[in-house]
């Protein structure tokens, strides 16, 4: 999960009539909230295209499920915000929908209708309302909530702030239920994992040679640097998990020149 900045969306001008006009047909009863879905679903290449068409809760772009527009509070539960472009969330069928994970221990994942709050909190009736929630579920669009968990060596998501319960709690429930530790992500994560040392390994043998006069040596070892690069960017699938691996060489110092470069 990396951070996906809302203010980078482009709304058309002609959206927010339609999504009014919708608000207020379901409001009268004329129309049910799913029998509007063509309000969101229109936002759905615009919001792709805000993080090159990665799903904001796992990074997968094409080999996970065809995309969704989430709500990312549930139309069912909160009617009011189901034409509110604020609340959508890019997201794959496996993370924004229920699935049977057969080969995990949590067994059933994604996160359908469900909305967890903090125990103690009410949840909001009203927009004005929504300040006084505290969600356990991450929110891609928060810069504080996408810190709150990184990832194992083994491609296993897992909660970053062990000592604090609330931190702890919110990553584990959404590790949990946008079905972040599906093995098919898991394994993607290893394969990764093992590219990049790699990539890294090879580079760091051919760096002292580098500047001598040998194009090849000089060419293979831009090759190297430009994969990891690459894999890094934020327009690249596991990025965050990249950036892990790659962190974990940079007492290397061009490691770390990569690192801060992309």
């Amino acid at each position: 999960m990396r951070y996906i900045d809302l203010d980078l969306v482009r709304i058309p001008n002609d959206w927010q009539q339609k999504a009014d006009t919708a608000l207020e047909s379901v409001a009268n009863q004329t129309k049910t909230v799913d029998q509007c879905n063509l309000v969101w679903s229109s936002l759905k290449e615009i919001l792709s295209n805000i993080s090159s068409k990665k799903c904001w809760y796992c990074e997968s772009r094409e080999d996970r499920s065809d995309k969704d527009v989430d709500h990312y509070r549930p139309k069912s539960v909160y009617p009011w915000l189901a034409f509110d472009w604020h609340n959508y969330r890019f997201a794959c069928t496996f993370c924004n929908r229920k699935r049977s994970n057969a080969n995990t221990e949590s067994g059933t994942g994604g996160k359908g209708n469900d909305f967890p709050l903090a125990d103690g909190c009410s949840r909001a009736t009203c927009t004005e309302e929504l300040l006084q929630e505290t969600p356990l579920l991450l929110d891609p669009c928060s810069p504080h909530d996408v810190g709150l968990f990184y990832f194992l060596e083994t491609g296993h998501p897992c909660p970053k702030y062990n000592d604090h319960p609330m931190r702890k709690l919110r990553a584990e429930t959404s590790i949990h239920l946008y079905n972040l530790n599906h093995p098919e992500l898991v394994e993607r994560r290893v394969a990764l994992a093992n590219k990049l040392r790699g990539w890294i390994i090879s580079a760091n043998k051919l760096f002292d040679q580098c500047d001598c006069g040998n194009s090849a040596i000089d060419e293979a070892f831009d090759k190297l640097v430009d994969n990891i690069h690459n894999a890094i960017s934020k327009e690249a699938e596991d990025s965050t998990f990249a950036r892990i691996i790659v962190r974990e060489y940079q007492g290397i110092l061009w490691v770390e020149e990569v690192l801060n470069r992309a």
